[in-house]
């Protein structure tokens, strides 16, 4: 029989079962935040037909004695070329919230990006990196001085880039937060 490689746990074999088993350790207004999007969820339809777009292409016929899976991010090298991007509130799926998803990053080598919503201080954060390549997510703020100051404790804390969000001003009508009555911890 093939090789089909080791899972943490033996029931998971797709992104949809991962997802499934998730989903069901989380109460249900948690799980509706993180599965659902805003008003008829057009964009998250959207974004899963892309995902599903891609495809992994083999390679036959090569040597594959020495196959280098190892990137870089930012001028750093990471473990595989991907990482974590940035999402909002992780302390409603674990209790460490970003730190956890930090260690994880840390322990596989890999990137992260964090969310201006995140849950944990980006120095606690950061702190959990182990030299691996972070990023900040900054939505504009009204008040500059915020911003500047979130930018400043960044580069301090030594996130390598900053992706800027423009388009944030109004968060959309998340009809499944009005029915749960969608609060923070």
């Amino acid at each position: 029989m093939a090789n089909r490689g080791q899972t943490w746990d033996p029931k998971v074999h797709t992104i949809d079962e991962l997802k499934q088993l998730g989903s069901a350790k989380l109460p249900k207004v948690y799980r509706d935040y993180f599965n659902e999007g805003a008003m008829d969820l057009i964009t998250l339809k959207d974004n899963e037909e892309a995902y599903n777009r891609y495809k992994i292409r083999p390679r036959v016929l090569v040597n594959v004695d020495n196959i280098d899976i190892t990137g870089e991010i930012f001028g750093c090298k990471t473990a595989l070329p991907l990482g974590f991007g940035p999402s909002a509130m992780h302390r409603l799926a674990h209790p460490d919230g970003e730190l956890a998803t930090s260690r994880a990053a840390s322990n596989f080598g890999i990137c992260m990006g964090l969310s201006s919503y995140a849950t944990e201080s980006l120095e606690n954060v950061a702190a959990q990196a182990s030299g691996n390549p972070y990023f900040i997510q900054l939505s504009m703020l009204r008040d500059r001085q915020v911003a500047t100051q979130m930018l400043k404790r960044a580069e301090a804390a030594g996130y390598k880039a900053v992706f800027l969000s423009v388009d944030t001003p109004f968060l959309g009508r998340r009809l499944n937060e009005y029915r749960n009555n969608f609060t923070l911890p």
